[in-house]
């Protein structure tokens, strides 16, 4: 059940009206009574004294035997004063009329009813003696005589009517005081307590997302107070860095178990994905543990070979590869290798060899320094060393294919060059010898013929130099780009000249490449970006290079013809030509020379257009070289 709250204001707010309730009500009971006493005595002395003025105005008529005058007194008396009765015994009347006696008077049976005092009547009796305050003064002759007796009978409805009037103005007075007091020390306490003490709440209550106070309190207000803002300042310090320190520790501990979680399960997931085969040996025991996958590689369940040792493996593993086993060990034993790794071969049940590699890391030294416990992994590589036997394979059949494909080449380009150089000079021989003598149409042909002898040549040249990329370049050396486009822009400044063509080059890397296909390279794209011009426009050709990761890239920017999106992917075919011979000499090699040259260095090489008269920006990338280690 939850306790209700209560402000501090609430609190001290209502204390203070208690308190000032509780001494007002006391002043009021203590004046209350007080003026109870002083009206109280005030009604005694003023009965006393109408008694004393009755009896002496009364006493010539008691002597004068004169009852209805003296009734007239003791009438005009009542009217005028709130009292219950006036009697006057007449002691000579009484004689005179023989009685024991003789009492007269006036009593007031309701507040504005004065009737005739009858000593017969019981309820004039009752009320005669039943007087808030009663007052006898005898009446004496001129004589000295005692002629009678003046009673008076005073009432307490005047003492209430005063103390009604006092209950009141003291009520409304003690209301302003206490009203004034209230009000005064509600302020005084406000001024001293509250604002400090809620300014500390307020404080407090303001708290980030932790329940942690955002600012401290503001120490003020008398010495008690101030001390307690301070103490809760320093207290709040102290849990703000206690839960700064617990979160860092938490986040700590969250952070070293994500990574212990995703190390344990990156394990899992590798040997599981890997099929890989775990083994943990006790070197100094000879002791093994291994799983499922370690005796699934050799066609085995662990219950078949179980009990397992450092035997099992000896066993399993192929008596020449131990040797290699035990070397790959002691290397790594002694600091030479930084893990031990070899690759094995393995009897398999159907005693067929699967081939294994195997690696591991002492997990445990001793303390004078010798490996106690081991573990390491067994992967199935049988079926890679079948790829890479393949391969070999492969590669030599296709090295010697090459070697016959370029000797092939060769051949052919030396032996077609000299048949097409004899029928072109025959040709050209005959249009001098007989040129007068042939129609005109036969001259015609012969052009035709000795052009496209011509073009046959330049093909094969360009053939032989495709297909010698790969096998007659040079070896790769620390090259300054730089230096190769200058070269070409030598070959080419003919070319350059003769179009007034402007090439602008800005800084290039330094790169492991061959300098003469670099400058052959270059070459190319630079001759092809002077050539495919339209013949109004001055070529103008931008080099430069910027590096992207692990890449420089190069480009060559020209203002050309363009080339149209859709036939960007045959440009850099063998003999792929987008325009006719008549329109721009070539034979459609050059683009591919370019990009054999790339792959050969590692890298690609692609073009960029946006279309028709919109220029053209080839892009090739070569690897970053790598810079050399400061302490080697």
């Amino acid at each position: 059940m939850t306790r209700p709250s209560y402000s501090i204001f609430t609190v001290i707010g209502l204390a203070i009206v208690l308190t000032v309730a509780a001494v007002m009500a006391v002043s009021g009971i203590a004046t209350f009574l007080y003026a109870k006493s002083v009206i109280s005595a005030e009604l005694r002395t003023h009965t006393e004294d109408k008694a004393d003025t009755i009896a002496r105005g009364a006493a010539p008529y008691v002597q004068a035997y004169a009852v209805n005058d003296y009734l007239g007194i003791l009438n005009r008396e009542m009217e005028e004063a709130d009292f219950l009765a006036i009697t006057l015994r007449d002691f000579r009347m009484a004689e005179l009329t023989g009685q024991a006696d003789f009492v007269s008077g006036k009593v007031r049976v309701t507040p504005d009813t004065v009737v005739d005092y009858d000593p017969d009547d019981a309820t004039h009796r009752a009320m005669t003696a039943n007087c808030f305050h009663s007052s006898r003064v005898p009446v004496l002759a001129d004589t000295g005589q005692t002629v009678g007796e003046v009673a008076i009978c005073a009432s307490d409805l005047s003492v209430q009517r005063e103390l009604q009037r006092t209950i009141r103005d003291t009520t409304v007075n003690l209301a302003l005081v206490s009203i004034i007091l209230i009000a005064v020390l509600s302020l005084i306490v406000y001024r001293i307590v509250i604002i400090p003490v809620t300014g500390i709440a307020d404080a407090v209550s303001r708290t980030d997302a932790r329940g942690v106070p955002i600012a401290p309190a503001t120490v003020n207000g008398p010495r008690e107070i101030s001390a307690l803002a301070g103490g809760i300042n320093r207290m709040m310090a102290m849990i703000r860095a206690s839960i700064d320190n617990i979160e860092q520790n938490h986040a700590e501990l969250e952070r070293h178990q994500a990574a212990l979680a995703a190390a344990e399960r990156a394990q899992r997931e590798i040997i599981w994905g890997t099929h890989a085969g775990t083994w943990e040996w006790n070197v100094e025991s000879g002791d093994l543990k291994l799983n499922d996958r370690w005796a699934e590689i050799v066609g085995y369940t662990l219950d078949e070979l179980n009990p397992v040792s450092i035997e099992t493996w000896q066993r399993l593993a192929h008596p020449d590869d131990l040797a290699r086993s035990d070397a790959a060990l002691e290397r790594y034993f002694s600091g030479e290798t930084e893990f031990y790794e070899c690759e094995c071969r393995m009897r398999h049940k159907t005693d067929e060899w699967v081939w294994v590699l195997d690696r591991g890391k002492v997990a445990e030294w001793t303390a004078d320094g010798r490996p106690l416990r081991m573990s390491g992994t067994h992967l199935d590589i049988t079926e890679r060393k079948r790829v890479e036997a393949e391969q070999e394979r492969i590669k030599d059949n296709l090295r010697r294919s090459n070697e016959d494909l370029e000797q092939f080449s060769y051949a052919i380009s030396h032996d077609l060059q000299t048949p097409l150089r004899n029928v072109s000079s025959f040709l050209q021989l005959l249009q001098r010898r007989c040129g007068d003598q042939l129609p005109a149409d036969a001259n015609e042909y012969i052009d035709f013929a000795v052009s496209g002898a011509k073009r046959m040549s330049e093909m094969i040249l360009s053939l032989l130099e495709y297909s010698r990329v790969g096998s007659h370049g040079r070896t790769f050396e620390p090259l300054d780009l730089g230096d190769a486009l200058n070269t070409a822009l030598q070959d080419l400044s003919t070319t350059l000249a003769d179009r007034n063509a402007e090439i602008i080059a800005g800084p290039l890397p330094r790169v492991m490449a061959d300098s003469s296909q670099m400058a052959r390279l270059f070459e190319n794209l630079l001759g092809n970006a002077v050539k495919y011009q339209r013949p109004e426009t001055r070529p103008r050709i931008t080099v430069s290079a910027r590096q992207t990761d692990e890449m420089w890239a190069i480009a060559v920017t020209d203002n050309g013809i363009g080339i149209p999106p859709d036939q960007i992917e045959q440009l850099f075919k063998v003999f792929r030509r987008l325009h006719t011979y008549e329109q721009f000499e070539g034979n459609g090699v050059g683009l591919a020379v370019c990009k054999r040259i790339v792959m050969r260095h590692g890298g690609r090489i692609w073009v960029e257009s946006a279309g028709i008269d919109q220029g053209s920006r080839f892009v090739f990338t070569l690897p970053v070289m790598a810079e050399p280690s400061p302490n080697r």
